[in-house]
């Protein structure tokens, strides 16, 4: 190793020092090189990695966001419904006895005849004639609401048994929904036919529809309350990117 360092006169030679030290730089240079170089393949991919799962967050963020969203929207719909719909039987039945007393009174004039009819009796059996008209249409009117009503209902039932999968979490939900559809397709079935119901009929049906109207409105505010914590729960995950 000397005599790299010295000539042959025995003169010692800086060249062959610095030549060295270069050569030694550019191993070093070279490993260091080489060393950043996987560093930084390794550093690319980590970082590929992370963007791939924030890419994958976002669009379970995004998906749960848009299914709370039309979550929110069927099951509101479904609660409107039902509230509306719990709210129209009252009211039918209710004209539906208006209604027959109202038939009563005319069968009762007819009954009397015309010509055995006071000038006061003639002008009420006028009124009573078109007021039993305008009840008449109401009421068919009323009636073509509720199948609308009866047929939306059954849809947003379908669609919510459809969204919340069966479950623990889902269970509560599930079941309130289903006690409210039940009961609401019960009543509609049961009370088709009210209108030609005796008043004996009609008054125990008013009860019942009154009771029906109660326990509608208590069970969809159970219902909303239970989707609004879920709801809450739901945005919660979205915030924290599950």
């Amino acid at each position: 190793m000397g005599k790299i360092f010295f000539n042959s006169l025995g003169d010692f030679q800086w060249a062959s020092v610095a030549a060295l030290f270069a050569l030694i730089g550019t191993i070093i240079s070279a490993i260091f090189s080489g060393l950043s170089h996987n560093n930084s393949k390794k550093t690319m991919v980590i970082q590929k990695e992370m963007n791939q799962q924030k890419i994958d967050a976002d669009i379970i963020s995004k998906s749960r966001m848009h299914w709370i969203d039309n979550a929110k929207i069927i099951s509101s719909d479904f609660i409107t419904i039902s509230l509306n719909l719990g709210a129209h039987f009252k009211m039918f039945t209710e004209k539906v006895i208006q209604f027959n007393n109202i038939s009563s009174r005319i069968v009762f004039l007819e009954k009397k005849g015309n010509s055995n009819l006071s000038k006061i009796e003639k002008e009420e059996y006028t009124e009573l004639k078109n007021a039993i008209k305008s009840l008449n249409s109401e009421m068919q009117t009323r009636i073509n609401t509720i199948n609308t009503l009866l047929e939306s209902l059954a849809k947003n039932f379908l669609l919510i048994k459809l969204n919340f999968t069966k479950n623990v979490e889902h269970q509560n939900i599930l079941d309130s929904v289903e006690k409210i559809y039940n009961r609401l397709r019960k009543h509609s079935l049961n009370n088709g036919w009210i209108q030609f119901g005796t008043d004996k009929e009609l008054k125990k049906s008013l009860q019942n529809t009154n009771s029906i109207f109660k326990e509608n409105s208590e069970d969809t505010e159970i219902l909303t309350t239970e989707l609004s914590n879920y709801f809450k729960k739901e945005w919660e995950k979205v915030k924290q990117g599950k």
